[in-house]
């Protein structure tokens, strides 16, 4: 029952919405399993603030990290209803530290979705196809946490070495490129990155342009990884079929029915959950398999 749920979560969101918990939505525990100060942590308590908004009653458990957060699930001992935002990328990351969810019992609607984007320096690249004949090796600065294949497979569809020069953080990677270390940034399109003058970003892992962007398929056809991208969604611990499936409606409907998590997703251009509402526990398997 509960597999069969978890994998058509997104269809039975669309007929929760009248189901409720005793107190209209009720209450439940927000997890953070990131320190203080963070993205992570700030874009929880945003996402607190917004369940308050729509009916629920909320508690911020700090716990700073997953393994802190799983000894609290365990001493759990009422079983209280707890939520948090889990996306593809944080189940690789907790793979690797042995502390990664099962996805089938968890999942419970999308909330967002992210694009990945490819710049260059301002103004120095007037034609980026010109650019790529130029020469035959580039490097792109990127995030230690990027997968190898997503350069790899860029080499193959342009038919240049596209060399990835790793660095700790996707800032520090932006500081990398901007100090002209390397040719390319490769990274989550987020506002920081659109909005920075000093980057001319040209492509998008989208199949449509965002944020006025185009796709990076325009450049590279044929790219194999050229649309991927990445889904952050609700992640429900100690809930009921019933409770799961209010919660799963939520957060397919959240960046409409929140006016703070609906100003979040446009602030941080992102692809809210209403715009993929049919995004399920298997999308969600198989794309974390790209990011391995």
């Amino acid at each position: 029952m509960l597999k069969t749920l978890s994998k058509g979560i997104a269809v039975v969101a669309l007929a929760a919405s009248s189901l409720s918990f005793a107190g209209d939505k009720g209450n439940v525990d927000v997890i953070i399993q990131a320190k203080e100060g963070g993205n992570t942590w700030r874009i929880s308590n945003i996402f607190s603030d917004s369940l308050k908004e729509v009916g629920y009653d909320t508690n911020v458990i700090p716990a700073g990290s997953c393994f802190n957060a799983q000894k609290h699930l365990k001493k759990n001992f009422n079983k209280k209803p707890t939520v948090f935002i889990y996306s593809e990328l944080t189940h690789v990351n907790f793979e690797k530290r042995g502390c990664a969810y099962d996805l089938e019992s968890g999942y419970a609607g999308p909330l967002y979705n992210r694009v990945n984007v490819m710049c260059t320096r301002k103004g120095e690249v007037a034609d980026i196809r010109k650019f790529l004949a130029s020469k035959d090796t580039f490097t792109v600065a990127a995030s230690n946490t990027w997968p190898e294949r997503i350069f790899t497979t860029l080499s193959d569809a342009s038919g240049k070495k596209m060399q990835f020069v790793p660095y700790k953080s996707s800032g520090s990677a932006t500081r990398g490129l901007l100090a002209g270390d390397t040719d390319f940034l490769y990274t989550g399109l987020v506002a920081k990155v659109a909005k920075n003058d000093k980057l001319d970003c040209f492509g998008v892992t989208s199949a449509n342009p965002v944020a006025g962007i185009a796709p990076l398929n325009d450049t590279f056809p044929g790219y194999e990884m050229g649309t991927l991208s990445a889904t952050w969604f609700a992640y429900t611990v100690n809930m009921t079929d019933e409770q799961k499936a209010q919660m799963a409606n939520v957060a397919v409907n959240l960046s409409k029915d929140s006016p703070t998590w609906g100003q979040w997703i446009q602030d941080s251009i992102m692809i809210p959950g209403s715009d993929i509402p049919t995004y399920s526990v298997d999308d969600v398997v198989k794309n974390t398999a790209n990011y391995r």
